[in-house]
């Protein structure tokens, strides 16, 4: 079963075209944006409404589609606010009521930058180079398909 908090890390590695497989997770883009749903996450990114989820511990698999949808807007809304500096993703962002979700879907989002920040630092310190990709309004936009 995928843990869903290690996911984030994978998918930015992905994007940044390393070849090597990390450990994944629900949360890295990924799996969250593959995931099928019938339920239109765009409607939840781009409108007002307070999102929660509770997607600790959990793989894809194991949410609804209405969870999967919430799960990829919060996801959008986060990162519309991150971005790369000296090879490491930044918020300004402290809570989440500023982007309207609730601060424990919140404090997974920021806890899972914090390790893929801590990921990057230590593939750093044994020589392993990755081009990281910026967050840009395509890939802002592919989170919500």
């Amino acid at each position: 079963m995928k843990n869903i908090q290690v996911l984030t890390v994978a998918l930015l590695f992905a994007l940044a075209g390393c070849a090597k497989k990390e450990k994944e997770s629900a949360l890295l883009m990924g799996p969250i944006t593959s995931a099928t749903t019938t339920v239109s996450a765009r409607q939840y990114a781009e409108t007002d409404s307070f999102l929660n989820v509770d997607a600790r511990g959990k793989s894809i698999s194991e949410l609804s589609d209405t969870s999967k949808a919430k799960l990829k807007a919060a996801v959008y809304r986060f990162y519309k606010h991150v971005s790369l500096n000296n090879d490491h993703y930044s918020t300004t962002l402290k809570t989440g009521s500023e982007i309207k979700m609730s601060d424990d879907l919140f404090s997974f989002l920021k806890e899972d930058l914090d390790r893929l920040n801590t990921q990057i630092e230590q593939s750093k310190k044994t020589g392993k180079k990755y081009e990281l990709p910026e967050v840009t309004p395509e890939y802002l936009n592919s989170l919500i398909q």
